[in-house]
Formats: structure tokens, sequence, C-alpha cells
């Protein structure tokens, strides 16, 4: 019974998003007929955001020091609605990494829209996406932003920071997600950036906040996905026992390199300390730290900047606390005139990282924002114990997010938020591949948020012992799945129990897209003979997957996949609730107390000629 309720219930909600999908037109065709004609279609696209919030996003998840506005969600908007769309076709894909699926574009001079602000605010961050078709532009795109119908400021939308091309299904043919189309046939990704601006004047709870195109936005189209708004943190003045950067002769704001200040500082001090403002880094130095202490004033009042704002550890302690970083990539890797056959070679040499290296023991990554990095935190080291990585946000990166492999024994990783990562959000990887299969063991992610990666997964765990994943939440992968587990890329075995509690996959997964391969919304796969074992799921949601919610595939030689799921639930798949592939060794998926609803086909695929067993899946 429960499956036919929930397959007129997906069959309801699609007929009423095909109902909002058209009146957005509505409000153009209004707007050129005037007068009532026009509030009657402002009404009529307010009644479609309603329709819209039922899969904009769940209301679940760890709670965090800003509000966030949708698109889809705003009270009143001129232009065009788009979405909710799946598809990585290249007239779709600012839709499908979108969070939600959906985004309003304005297209027109005049085209607007508006929230109702539900907390005071100061500073607003702008998820903003501009045509595929002018990123050779170079020129920044404008909006201006109101407040309750008085002008607030003019702000600047960058191009440089978004549209990546390369080969998605074979990463072994360069280029991979260069900052240019040198070939026709590479794909289109990276649709989207993240814009912090501080506004002019403060805002209030309940102002009419809106974003406007005119007739210098200098773009054909301006897509937004959604806002955020937040209240800046009052400023941290300079600890006791630390010295300013500004006393080896750097200076914020001046558009000159503070690099030999910096590394004055820290060659001669373990607590250094930069003030309120803007400092670069544009010469290449190697920024190493050990025992050393990086403290800002805030998020929003700190901003380390450039393609060298960036950190090695090299032993144990080190500390960062307090501030913000953009380093400013446009690539994943560029490309050049080469001896490969398609004419063709890789320069990695500028793959690089906020941070990397060694942390040793204790650890600390507190209150950063974190964006345009390559990989954004890379730690390999088997001496590390007891890392701690909170209250992070990551922002628009070319590669992972946060990627701790090698090793670490008891790392925390708790109330992280990473959107629009350009591989794993969130990776526990037991191993550094040509070098050390260390397990990570007794490690944690906790209360974590992972949205709209445009490449790879949410969450991963390749191999390692007693890991765990508590309280999190991933949405909107359009190329892989929501979490992924794998002893895969030289990983050490699954020892232990692997524990995942209270995770939330909300649109997860894609049906081909993304390295050639259909992901459910959880994956696992077995690698090279290793199984994937001892993991135990309990009390998690997999809501509205595209394709598959569970997804059982081999790699290389077969293996076994033992798991066991308590009290899952599983909302409107899009196909099946566990899919296993061919050639499985054996193994089983044991569920207890499933609740499943919204099926369109069959809950159980199972290509594997009976070895993998499922019991409890009715």
């Amino acid at each position: 019974m429960k499956p036919k309720i929930g397959v007129m219930l997906a069959a309801l909600s699609f007929a009423l998003h095909a109902v909002a999908l058209s009146l957005p037109k509505l409000v153009l065709l209004a707007d050129d007929l005037g007068g009532s004609l026009k509030k009657m279609g402002i009404l009529l696209a307010t009644f479609a955001g309603f329709l819209f919030v039922g899969i904009s996003r769940a209301d679940e998840g760890p709670s965090w020091p800003w509000q966030e506005h949708q698109a889809e969600d705003c009270r009143e908007f001129i232009g065009r609605k788009g979405g909710p769309s799946f598809s990585l076709s290249e007239d779709s894909i600012q839709l499908a990494e979108a969070v939600g699926r959906q985004a309003v574009f304005l297209e027109e001079t005049g085209d607007f829209m508006e929230w109702k602000l539900i907390a005071d605010a100061d500073v607003v961050s702008i998820r903003f996406s501009l045509p595929l078709d002018e990123e050779k532009l170079g020129v920044p795109a404008e909006i201006v932003l109101y407040s309750d119908g008085e002008m607030l400021q003019r702000v600047a939308l960058p191009r440089g920071h978004m549209w990546v091309f390369g080969n998605d299904t074979d990463r072994s043919q360069p280029p991979t997600w260069t900052d240019h189309r040198i070939d026709s046939q590479l794909t289109p990704r990276k649709a989207w950036d993240t814009l912090v601006v501080k506004l002019h004047r403060p805002v209030a709870r309940g102002t009419i906040f809106r974003i406007e195109k005119d007739p210098g936005s200098n773009t054909r189209s301006v897509a937004i996905d959604l806002i955020e708004t937040e209240n800046g943190s009052p400023e941290n003045p300079m600890p006791a026992g630390f010295v300013s950067i500004t006393d080896f002769g750097a200076e914020p704001n001046d558009g000159r390199d503070d690099g030999a200040a910096l590394a004055a500082a820290i060659e001669n001090h373990a607590k250094i300390y930069f003030p309120p403002g803007v400092w670069d880094f544009t010469e290449r130095r190697e920024f190493e730290v050990k025992d050393h202490i990086i403290q800002g004033a805030g998020i929003h009042s700190t901003k380390l900047q450039g393609w060298y704002a960036r950190f090695r550890g090299t032993g144990s302690g080190c500390r960062f606390y307090d501030f913000s970083a953009d380093g400013k990539a446009r690539y994943r890797a560029q490309q050049g005139l080469g001896e490969h056959p398609n004419g063709y070679s890789m320069d990695r040499s500028q793959e690089y990282h906020f941070f990397d290296g060694a942390v040793g023991e204790d650890a600390v990554f507190e209150n950063l924002h974190l964006s345009h990095y390559v990989v954004t935190f890379a730690s390999h080291d088997p001496t590390s114990e007891n890392l701690r990585i909170e209250n992070v946000r990551i922002r628009s990166s070319f590669a992972g997010g946060i990627v701790v492999r090698g090793g670490h024994a008891n790392a925390r990783i708790t109330h992280v938020h990473v959107r629009g990562s350009g591989d794993d959000g969130i990776v526990l990887w037991s191993s550094v591949p040509g070098q050390s299969k260390r397990p990570n063991k007794n490690c944690l992610i906790k209360n974590c948020t992972v949205e709209s990666p445009w490449f790879a997964n949410n969450f991963a765990i390749y191999g390692g012992t007693n890991n765990r994943i508590l309280g999190c939440v991933g949405r909107d992968n359009p190329t892989i799945s929501g979490l992924k587990i794998t002893p895969q890329f030289d990983s050490s075995p699954f020892r232990g129990t692997t524990v995942v509690r209270d995770l939330s996959l909300i649109r997860c997964g894609n049906a081909g897209s993304g390295h050639g391969v259909e992901a459910g919304s959880l994956l696992f796969a077995t690698f090279d003979g290793q199984d994937v074992a001892n993991v135990l799921l309990e009390n998690c949601r997999i809501l509205n997957a595209p394709h598959d919610a569970i997804k059982v595939v081999r790699k290389k030689e077969s293996a076994s996949v033992w798991v066991s799921f308590k009290n899952l639930s599983v909302q409107s798949p899009g196909r099946h609730v566990v899919a296993v592939g061919k050639q499985m060794r054996g193994g089983e998926l044991r569920f207890e107390g499933p609740q499943i609803a919204g099926l369109v086909e069959s809950a159980v695929k199972n290509e594997s000629a009976g070895k993998l067993v499922i019991t409890g899946l009715d």
C-alpha cells in the first residue's frame, strides 16, 4: 500500500511542479501588457514559488550562522524560473549544478527578484552564474542591490572562477578541467560561483531585499541560485603574545604582495595576527608552518587572497583561526602544447591547496571561509592525532574540499559546510597512493553539509578503521553519489565497524553522466578484489534520488559487500531502492525496519546471480 500512495504523491508533486514551471512566462507576458495584469503576474509567480518550496531543500540538518534564501523561494520576481533539471546537457548544466536543481534567470533590463529577510544582516553571499558563451569576455557583470526600494549598491560579479572544460568520463585524457575550451568536444562544468558582499549599510529583519539587472549589467543573463544573509561577527583584537603582520612591513588594502612580511613573521615568531583588511599574496613562496598560530580578526574582517595565499604543514600543532582566504584559482589543471597524441600536455604545477602537508598532533582549523582553491585542505600524515576542523565554510573549489588521508587518528571534522567542490566534498582516504596504505582510525565527520559538488561525491570513505559520519546532509550531486564507500584508490581494507548515522541524502546520484557510471545516492564499490565490509547505516534518509537509492558495483576483480541498514527511509527514488551489479563474489545487504515510499520500479534489481544476498527488503 505504501508504494502506491507514494506514487500518487509523486505524480501530484510532478503535476504541481509542471504548473509552476509555466507560470513564470506569464510574468513576462504581464510585464508587456502592464498595469494590473502585471501585478497579477507577480502574484502568480509568488504562488509558483510556494509550489517550488517542496523540492528546493529539506528542512533538516545542522544549523548555520546565516539565513539561506533560495531563488525559487523568492517572494516576487520578474524573469525566468528554470528547473528542476537533472540533466548535465550543456543547455541545462546550470540547473543540474544548482542547489535544489532550480534557479532564476534575470535576462531583461529591470528583471528582479525579492526576498523578505528573516534576520538583520550586513553581509550577503550571492551564488550566481553567467552565460557559458560569455566566458571569454573577462569584464565583470553588474547587478544592483536594493533595500525596501532604495538602492544599496552596485555589485560586480567576476567571471574568472566559473566554467571549466574537461572529459568527465575519461580523466586520463587531457585537458582535465581547464579554464577555456581548447576542444569543442570537452564538457563544460562548474557553472556557479559565490561572491561575498559587505553591504554599505545594514538591513533589518523584514527588509525587502532585491537583486536587479540594469543596463550596466554587461551580460545577457544573470542566474541566481541562492543568497545567504548574516551579521558579520565583531572584529577580534590581537591576542596577548602575538605579533602583527604589520610589524614586518605589511599594510592592508594596498594591493601589494605581503608574502615577504609573512615569511619573516613565520621565521621569527610562532603566533601571528592579521588585522582587519585584505592581504595579498601574489609572489611565489612556500609558507611552511609547524607549531604556528595564524589568527585573523574574523572571517568578514580579515581576508588573505592570491595564488600564494597557501600554507604547507611540516610538523605538529599548527592552528588557524578567524579569517577568510581566496586562492584565486581559475582551473584545476592548465593545458599547453606538448607531445600528447592529441597535441596537449598538462601542467599540474598549479594544483595547489589552502593547506597541505603534515599536521602532527592537535592541529586546529576553526572559523574559516575558504574559496577558489584547487584542493582546499589536504593532509597526508601518518603521525597525525586529534586534528580538529570546525566551523569552516568552503566555496567554489576546483577539486576536493577536505581530504584527510594517510593514517590520521581521531580527526574531528564538525560543522563544516562545503558547496560547489570539484571533487569529494569531505573524504576520509586511508592511503597516499604509491606511498602508504596506513588507515585512518576513529575519525569523525559530524554535523556537516555538502551541497552541489560539480564532480565526484558529497562524502566518501575510502577504507580505514572505525570511522564515522554522524548527523550530516548531502544535497544535489549531479555526477556521482551523495556518499561513496569503497577501498578504491589504493586504500587500506575496512577494519572494525564503519558507522553512518542520521545522514540525509537529497537529490544525489546520476544516470550515467559522471565517470560514465550509473551511481545511486549511496554507492558501495568493491575494488581490485577488496571487500566493503562491516558497514552500519542507521536512521539514514534518501530523498528523491534521480536514479537508484543504493548502488552496489565492482571495480576490477570481484569482491563482497557486507552492510547492515537499520531504519533506512527511502522516498521517491528514480528507479530502484537497491541495484546490485554483476560479478559480485558474495556478501549481504541486511535491512531492518526500512520505510519505503514512492516507488516507480521494483524495490530490488539484483544482477549478482544470487551471490550477494538482500534480506529484509520485501
